[in-house]
């Protein structure tokens, strides 16, 4: 919670499919704010939607786990605008001290993956490139 008063005012909370969805769902619940699904895709079934929940005329901050490239929350963005939506930040779950992207709107993060990787190591645990696979 403490990393989205970095964050502008929103009426929306987005998750970006599939990764996203559910920290948008836990966020939107703890914040009283609408829940909005976007996916990369319209569904090939029902009504096939690319986006599940209302975003027209409202700011939406997307949510997702992580990003690299930053190619995936830029389309999401994209979206949004395309059904009417206002984006006005994106939440990162996990993100690289050293990243920087340019989204066209602010944007945080809930832990550094160095932090993690910290945290991992003081509970024992060993980085991803030294576990082996039996």
């Amino acid at each position: 919670m403490k990393c989205c008063t970095t964050l502008p005012d929103c009426d929306v909370i987005a998750g970006v499919a599939n990764s996203g969805t559910q920290w948008a769902a836990i966020l939107s619940d703890r914040t009283n704010l609408e829940f909005a699904n976007i996916l990369k895709e319209p569904r090939e079934s029902g009504m096939k939607r690319q986006v599940e929940g209302v975003l027209e005329g409202k700011r939406v901050i997307l949510v997702d786990n992580c990003a690299e490239s930053g190619i995936s929350m830029l389309n999401a963005i994209e979206v949004v605008k395309a059904h009417g939506g206002i984006p006005v930040g994106v939440l990162l779950i996990s993100g690289n001290d050293d990243a920087e992207f340019n989204f066209g709107v602010e944007y945080a993060y809930a832990f550094s993956v160095q932090l993690l990787m910290e945290s991992a190591e003081d509970l024992g645990l060993k980085p991803k490139h030294e576990i082996v696979n039996v």
